[in-house]
């Protein structure tokens, strides 16, 4: 992991392949929704875990409105300069973090700094950290179902 470490500035820099396609992909997805269902990007949660976390993450920064509210279930920081540049845009957004210390897939380290950039960009951040591996535990479920039902 010591070896690892080094790397992790550089690689939160990295624009992971096929993001931007997965990203466009949802986008077309959230055209179609917001024209059949007459909904709006402010009337929308994004959520995801892992991967699902990272793609929420980045399609929230690119959005051109606010969402509801965004939850990170084991994300980290990616994209750094792009969300840096984008972020401050959803200033005052609800954000849910959560991230194991324990985590071996996705270093904690790149979590607190996701959480870092999501703080100086002005965003409303819960971050819970939990003794725990690479998995969304009871706790998070609980505050991203009181973040739900305070919106």
């Amino acid at each position: 992991m010591s070896a690892l470490m080094g790397q992790l500035p550089q690689l939160s820099q990295e624009v992971p392949e096929g993001l931007i396609v997965s990203r466009q992909t949802i986008e077309s997805l959230l055209q179609a929704v917001y024209q059949r269902d007459n909904v709006k990007t402010s009337q929308i949660v994004f959520a995801g875990f892992s991967q699902g976390a990272i793609l929420s993450t980045d399609i929230v920064a690119h959005l051109p409105e606010q969402p509801a509210a965004l939850c990170i279930f084991s994300g980290v920081l990616l994209c750094r300069d792009v969300w840096k540049a984008k972020l401050p845009s959803r200033k005052g957004l609800k954000v849910l973090q959560t991230h194991g210390t324990q985590d071996q897939i996705l270093p904690f380290v790149m979590a607190e700094w996701l959480s870092s950039t999501l703080k100086q960009s002005g965003l409303d951040l819960d971050f819970i950290s939990f003794n725990g591996q690479h998995t969304v535990p009871p706790e998070a479920v609980e505050r991203f179902a009181k973040l739900i039902n305070s919106l």
